[in-house]
C-alpha cells in the first residue's frame, strides 16, 4: 500500500511504498482515457489531502494540454504546460 496518510490507492489495486515527493506517470495507447483516468486520480488524492501538480507529456497532441487543463481546473490542481508554438 502506497503511504501517504490515506489509502486512496487500494482502489487501484496498487501496493507499493512511496515516499514525498512522488511522481505517478500514466502511458497507454491513444484513445485509452488516460488524461480522463489521470483527472480522475488527481481529484481523489487531492480530496484525501495530497498535493498534485499534473504535468502534459504527449508531444504530438495538443489538445491533451487543453484536456489536461480543464482537469486542473475542475480538481483545484496546479499544472504545468509547454509553451506553445505560434503557427
Amino acid at each position: 500500500m502506497i503511504k501517504f496518510g490515506f489509502s486512496i490507492w487500494s482502489c487501484y489495486g496498487l501496493r507499493c511504498v512511496v515516499r514525498k515527493p512522488a511522481v505517478v506517470m500514466i502511458a497507454g495507447v491513444d484513445g485509452g482515457g488516460k488524461t480522463t483516468s489521470l483527472g480522475k486520480l488527481a481529484y481523489r488524492l487531492k480530496k484525501a489531502g495530497a498535493k498534485i501538480l499534473m504535468a502534459a507529456g504527449d508531444t504530438f497532441r495538443a489538445a491533451t494540454s487543453d484536456q489536461l487543463e480543464i482537469w486542473a481546473e475542475r480538481t483545484g490542481c496546479e499544472i504545468v504546460v509547454a509553451e506553445r508554438e505560434k503557427a
